[in-house]
Order: structure tokens, then sequence, then C-alpha cells
């Protein structure tokens, strides 16, 4: 239990008829540890080229000393944002000299998934048959001029160059 933040110095003082000692002991009391806790401001999973932001909570503090994987990142203040996967935790300091350490937040980031269309021809006769789209990976959702349930309509989209999206969430 810390009942202060100071320095005490105490004197001891022994005599007898023979001998007389003086002792000073310096007791320098450290604040306590603060309780740095680190949060993610959204969810620590996310895709290629998206971040997440980091947040050290727990006290006002006056620099905070990023680690990834133990290794320091360059940054001296509270929030963090993150586009590299690993585990991240924060050495955070106050005014006083409390400080603390944070729980470690790992963060994924998943590769952007390879997405193909075949099944389509460079070009269509106006009013051929409506055409089967396939996409890869399998579970994603066509769209553009002339798709229609999984299917390329040349006569539904019409003469011109039209666009065929094919959209996969992972």
């Amino acid at each position: 239990n810390y009942p202060s933040y100071n320095t005490y110095i105490v004197t001891l003082q022994m005599s007898n008829a023979c001998y007389e000692t003086n002792q000073t002991i310096v007791i320098n009391n450290p604040p306590p540890p603060l309780d740095v806790v680190l949060v993610a401001a959204t969810d620590s999973v996310v895709c290629e080229g998206e971040s997440v932001w980091l947040e050290a909570t727990g006290g006002n503090f006056s620099i905070c000393y990023w680690y990834l994987n133990g290794d320091l990142v360059p940054n001296t203040t509270s929030t963090l944002l993150v586009e590299t996967a690993g585990g991240y935790d924060v050495e955070c300091f106050m005014a006083n000299g409390q400080s603390g350490q944070s729980n470690t937040v790992v963060v994924t980031v998943h590769p952007l998934p390879e997405v193909t269309i075949t099944g389509l021809e460079q070009s269509y006769e106006q009013g051929a048959p409506p055409v089967p789209l396939v996409g890869q990976p399998v579970g994603g959702v066509f769209s553009g001029n002339g798709v229609v349930n999984g299917l390329f309509d040349p006569a539904l989209a019409g003469v011109g160059q039209h666009w065929v999206f094919y959209s996969f969430t992972d």
C-alpha cells in the first residue's frame, strides 16, 4: 500500500556510554503501477489495406511507448493507427512517475482474395441467349447491366460496352 509518493529520510541515532552512531536511510516510496488497458477502436481483424486504432486507457499519460512484437514503434501518444499484423502493447507514463504496461492486443490482417470471373466472351451478338457467370472464390455476388440471377443477358444489356462486376466478401 502506498500512502504517498514521496521520498522519506529516516535518521537513526543510537548512543551509549562508549559510542554514538548516526545512520540515514532513504526510503523512496514509488507511485503504484498504472492499470493501462489497451483497447481496439474496432475489431482487431482487418483486411489488407484497412487499419484499426488502438488506444491506451487508464490515466492522463504524458508519454507512451508502443511495441509491435516486442520492437519499439515510433509513436509516443496514447493512440496508434495500425495497419500491420502482430501483437501490440504499450507502456505509458504520467507526470508524477506512475507507469504501467498494457495487455497485448493481437491485430490480424487478412490478404485480399483474388477474385476472377470466367465464362464471358469479349462480345456477343444482339439477342444472344443469357450466359451463366462463374466467379471465384465461390459465394460472391454479380452485378452490372444485363446481369440477373447469376446470368449475363446480352439482350437485356443492350448495345454498347458493359461492365460485369463480381464482389466477394471473406
